[in-house]
């Protein structure tokens, strides 16, 4: 059951928690008092984008690519029509975490060109061809990408 927006979770820590528990195509069974809610809980429950990765067609779950001891972990997996789900999370209490992905850690043609959306704040950002890097500002937050293919 999810824990987003229960006592001794932070709304950080619930972010990652629901990005998590979406990658993995977990159930997302709200374990919260939704109308008791805040507004930041809400909104986490209900991320059109983050949810869609949880029911995509492909149903591929996501694996632990990569992870740097109290720092970051990379997590990614399949999607339908080419795209890959790429989960970046800041395991660190008061410091950004800069992380490099390479496209063939997570299953991408190493010098591939693709499209990036950034699923939390719905929107495009430039294109990428061989890898990237991601910022996770807030401690325990997490960075949740949508890599396609990119058309030529």
């Amino acid at each position: 059951m999810l824990e987003v927006g229960n006592s001794g979770i932070s709304d950080s820590e619930g972010r990652s928690h629901f990005a998590l528990w979406c990658l993995m195509k977990a159930p997302l069974l709200i374990g919260t008092d939704i109308t008791a809610a805040s507004a930041a809980t809400l909104s986490t429950l209900s991320a059109p984008e983050v949810i869609g990765v949880n029911q995509d067609a492909a149903g591929q779950q996501g694996t632990l690519k990569d992870q740097q001891a109290n720092v970051s972990q990379t997590w990614s997996g399949g999607l339908s029509g080419g795209c890959v789900a790429l989960l970046v999370i800041n395991l660190q209490d008061g410091a950004a975490a800069h992380v490099s992905v390479q496209w063939a850690q997570i299953g991408i043609a190493a010098g591939a060109r693709v499209t990036v959306r950034d699923l939390w704040a719905r929107k495009n950002l430039p294109e990428a061809t061989g890898g990237l890097t991601v910022t996770v500002s807030l401690p325990h937050d997490n960075v949740m990408l949508k890599l396609c293919p990119a058309n030529i």
